[in-house]
């Protein structure tokens, strides 16, 4: 046919015209990577409040180029994770990825935000928006079709090969509606850590592309409160590429930090760490153009020893080595990167250090703010242990008696830690929003390498119940031993553990694991030769830092509810019969910050200072938090129910009467229906004093 109507003489043109153009159509498109594509092809819409609408350039932000590069299907990561300060470039990223998807790369594509508020306003706005100021995306996405499905809606953008999924990560339903071969979760720390009782929303995304040999998903988010911020426990457990920046002077590499900002004659400059030059805001945008990413994560040995034979780069990186540190391999990890409002185009210093000042000057919310939306980096109140001398006069308060378990509580745990001639125990009663109190103790005299010292533990504290005014007597619901750190004693733990159900050995970990979160992940099997024979366990590691920080926020809160005579949810009690001493134990480590960007702190013991009931307060608090992390008040109400007194079960109250008392109060946050027709309560919010998971695999 084409051959028939290039013969006939005044046609061969217009055939050449109508096949060429054919062939072109047919042909397929050549690959472009995400930063050159959005760059011919996506604008950034006007009506989205970005700084510079119009044609994406990536010379603006030169710190997204390797983000979207690792988003492309020629890298080999799944996941990429960005957190990091506000209004920078985060959502421009994920609407980076969008495009690319909708113009080279199409098929079905999930974006999960927090809220239906925040949905409504991506969708509307900045979606939208860029679509519409995009010739060749609104070309290409379907229009709005009432009840139609070819085209689009509100919630689901359709185009040629594909498809945009918009749901809430609240929504279990949402989520697994339909395989999709890529996705993006914004504003990850808002997420729950649980949604409709399938786990957390981030995993649900992630299985709905099991099947998918090339699946990509992009998780942003600024940082919020540790420990229960996600997208910081992400950050950690991939590469965490930190920016690095050259100095004019020395041409020493360093990452910028808002510590190094100064005021010179009146004008900001940032201090180079290595030569102390300083450097002038307005050499900030061509220095920004060369900087590197950098990888720092750490890879630690069970002891906390960082391995020598891929070890992190140092904090000030000579020019001639700076290839090899960017070079550097990311050992299996996702890429995750962080940073601040220094590396912005639009934020001048100086007004970044005029709201550090204010930051300073201010209340908690506004310290909070600054380092979340600003820094970067997720807020962490832990700082500090409580005053010993203040904790021994608040003790006491909203406790029964030692031996009984208060009012406001239903579960119990023990801990066993191991000394040289000793076991210590303690036991520790629960209530809902992770509020303890402990409420018995004791030592068992004898050798730990031997038999006799574990048969009086098994005869006399195992079995050993509590006495309450509105439950059945209680045992505890389980019992985390440390697994000791002297010659001979690991056997007999594991030994005397085994595989017995409610029985946990434990081991301290000063490392964040890969993929740390918050569940109770498997544990590591392990072995030791007692008496001749083999004895194994599972062994569960409990980090360190993260219980440390959990013990010294809830005896704040304690202080904080005798000093205001308000019970405080979250806080953790002692009886009136604690003494001074060991008051000094729990609170006998101090926290020291990290000079690392967004990078946790190190707990230190206080010279000479015993630590055996903070170790004890850490084992307890830790395995009922694993027991009952996604309990919601409902749940809560019917463990109340099921453990009440037999007249009081009958009478079936709700939980929040069944924890009143003479002179107490319920924790506040609590709220339980009570029509037995009503929907179920939503889980109360997690405390926002915690950090990281308690217990990390090896």
């Amino acid at each position: 046919m084409a051959s028939a109507l290039l013969s006939v003489a005044g046609t061969a043109s217009a055939a050449q015209v109508v096949f060429g153009a054919l062939a072109q159509v047919a042909a397929p498109a050549p690959f472009r990577r995400i930063a050159d594509c959005v760059a011919q092809a996506r604008h950034v819409g006007a009506a989205s409040g970005s700084s510079r609408p119009g044609l994406w350039d990536n010379a603006v932000y030169p710190e997204a180029v390797e983000i979207m590069d690792c988003l492309d299907e020629t890298h080999p990561a799944t996941n990429v994770v960005v957190c990091g300060a506000a209004q920078l470039f985060k959502t421009e990223v994920g609407l980076n990825f969008m495009a690319h998807t909708i113009l080279d790369d199409p098929c079905g594509f999930i974006f999960a935000t927090s809220t239906i508020g925040d949905l409504r306003e991506f969708t509307g706005t900045k979606f939208q928006g860029m679509i519409d100021d995009s010739p060749e995306l609104k070309r290409r996405v379907f229009g709005i079709v009432e009840k139609s499905a070819q085209g689009s809606n509100a919630t689901s953008k359709r185009f040629k090969g594909g498809s945009i999924a918009m749901v809430t990560a609240s929504s279990s339903r949402g989520l697994q509606a339909k395989s999709n071969r890529k996705g993006w979760g914004d504003e990850v720390a808002e997420w729950p850590l649980d949604v409709g009782g399938r786990g957390s929303p981030v995993e649900q995304m992630r299985t709905r592309a099991d099947a998918q040999y090339n699946a990509k998903f992009l998780w942003t988010s600024t940082p919020k409160d540790l420990p229960d911020c996600k997208i910081t426990q992400m950050l950690e457990a991939g590469d965490y590429r930190v920016r690095f920046h050259q100095c004019p002077q020395c041409t020493d590499w360093t990452d910028w930090r808002f510590e190094d900002l100064t005021e010179i004659d009146g004008n900001p400059h940032l201090v180079c760490r290595s030569c102390g030059y300083p450097i002038p805001e307005g050499q900030k945008n061509k220095i920004r153009a060369n900087g590197k990413w950098i990888k720092t994560y750490k890879v630690l040995d069970d002891e906390g020893q960082e391995d020598p034979r891929n070890p992190s780069p140092p904090e000030i990186i000579p020019d001639a080595e700076i290839d090899r540190w960017h070079q550097r391999t990311s050992a299996g990890r996702d890429p995750s990167f962080t940073f601040n409002q220094l590396i912005s185009a639009f934020k001048p210093w100086s007004k970044l250090m005029a709201e550090g000042r204010d930051a300073e000057k201010g209340d908690t919310a506004k310290k909070k703010v600054f380092s979340q939306q600003k820094l970067g980096r997720a807020w962490n109140p832990d700082t500090e242990s409580a005053d010993a001398d203040l904790l021994h006069a608040c003790v006491g308060k909203f406790t029964p008696p030692r031996g009984r378990i208060p009012r406001w509580a239903c579960r119990l745990t023990l801990a066993v830690d191991v000394q040289g001639n000793r076991l210590e125990w303690a036991a520790w009663a629960w209530g809902p929003n992770d509020t303890g109190a402990r409420i018995d103790w004791g030592e068992i005299e004898g050798d730990p390498t031997r038999r006799a010292v574990w048969s009086k533990l098994d005869a006399d504290v195992i079995p050993r119940k509590w006495p309450s005014d509105h439950l059945i007597d209680l045992a505890a619901d389980g019992v985390a031993i440390d697994s000791g750190g002297q010659e001979g004693v690991t056997p007999q733990v594991y030994g005397f553990v085994g595989r017995r159900p409610g029985l946990y050995a434990i081991k301290g970990d000063t490392g964040v694991q890969p993929q740390a979160s918050y569940l109770w992940r498997a544990p590591k099997v392990a072995r030791a030769k007692l008496a001749g024979r083999t004895v194994s366990t599972n062994l569960y590691f409990l980090a360190n830092g993260e219980t440390k920080s959990l013990i010294a926020s809830g005896l704040r809160l304690s202080i904080q509810a005798a000093e205001e005579q308000e019970f405080q949810a979250g806080g953790l009690y002692l009886t009136a019969e604690t003494s001074l001493e060991h008051v000094k134990q729990l609170t006998a480590e101090v926290y020291t910050p990290s000079a690392r960007p967004g990078g946790r702190g190190t707990w230190e013991r206080k010279a000479g200072q015993a630590n055996e009931q903070l170790d004890l307060a850490r084992m307890a608090m830790a395995l009922n938090w694993h027991q009952t992390r996604v309990w919601d008040a409902e749940r809560w109400q019917r463990e109340f129910i099921a453990r009440a007194r037999p007249v009081e079960a009958a009478e079936a109250p709700p939980m929040l009467e069944l924890m009143m008392a003479q002179g107490e109060a319920p924790p506040a946050p609590v709220v339980i229906p009570l029509n037995p027709g009503a929907a179920p309560a939503k889980p109360p919010r997690r405390k926002l004093t915690k950090i990281g998971g308690f217990f990390d695999r090896s």
